[in-house]
């Protein structure tokens, strides 16, 4: 498989931080390479950085947001919309105390501001793992077993595993549990789908038969497609007029949000991806 590499994206100062973090994660086998947030920033992450790849982000004084004419000064929405758009994995770094952006939210960051040292062997644990997930190596019943680890993890309750319905096997039947100070606790119902791709990206056909299978069959249950592949934006778009024409809630959850949450376990990575492993 082609090793996943990691780009850290920097402007200033900022790079005297950017070296100490390459060379220790160039410690643990991965290849660092900088890429300048300045001019023509968007055309060199298309021809250099992949879906496969990481891409920190620093964070710091020396970043502004909004004035494009000043080179240390940059978009930030519309670098995070590129990401998306290609399923490149963000990792924010923050370097200095500042005002993050709900923008960034949902991507798992790293403070160094504070114990650098510490917090940055945090951060090297966290990639040291990147080249392992390789899903090439697993096979269909692995990776729906992989996502029930995953889905425990995340304190969901597995209520079954692959219900034939009608002409639709249903992977995972879930539950999840929530509690609310004013409301006290409730209770989702998830039917989980497991989607494993070798070569062919998540099409709209794959949403809309499930989409169809929630509205007709489960409609007290909302839908969560997880898949290791790249999300077209047809299927994206797919998925929002589906999901209002049928009233019900798919959510999907593409390779690079999958990377990214098992990259909080690394158990899980050396289950199903160690050379290890049991077979």
């Amino acid at each position: 498989m082609r090793k996943s590499r990691v780009f850290i994206s920097c402007i200033g100062y900022d790079y005297i931080a950017a070296e100490q973090i390459k060379e220790r994660l160039e410690k643990v086998g991965l290849e660092v390479f900088f890429i300048d947030r300045g001019e023509n920033f968007n055309n060199r992450l298309t021809y250099a950085v992949s879906p496969d790849d990481y891409v920190i982000l620093l964070m710091s004084d020396f970043y502004r947001i909004g004035n494009e004419s000043n080179d240390q000064w940059i978009d930030l929405h519309r670098i995070v919309k590129e990401f998306h758009y290609r399923d490149v994995n963000l990792i924010p770094v923050y370097l200095s105390k500042m005002r993050k952006s709900s923008i960034l939210n949902k991507f798992k960051g790293f403070n160094l501001y504070n114990d650098f040292e510490e917090n940055l062997d945090k951060l090297v644990s966290y990639l040291e793992n990147v080249n392992n997930l390789d899903f090439e190596e697993i096979n269909g019943l692995e990776f729906q077993l992989l996502i029930i680890d995953l889905l425990k993890k995340l304190k969901f309750k597995i209520e079954e595993v692959k219900q034939r319905s009608k002409n639709f096997d249903i992977d995972i039947l879930a539950r999840s549990i929530h509690k609310n100070p004013l409301v006290g606790s409730f209770t989702t119902n998830w039917i989980i789908e497991c989607k494993l791709h070798k070569t062919n990206r998540l099409d709209v056909s794959a949403i809309r038969e499930f989409t169809y299978l929630i509205s007709a069959q489960f409609p007290n249950h909302k839908g969560i497609l997880i898949t290791n592949g790249v999300i077209t934006s047809s299927a994206r778009e797919a998925l929002e007029i589906l999901g209002e024409k049928e009233k019900v809630s798919v959510y999907i959850v593409d390779g690079g949000q999958l990377k990214q949450l098992l990259l909080k376990y690394p158990d899980i990575i050396n289950k199903y991806f160690s050379p290890n492993k049991e077979d």
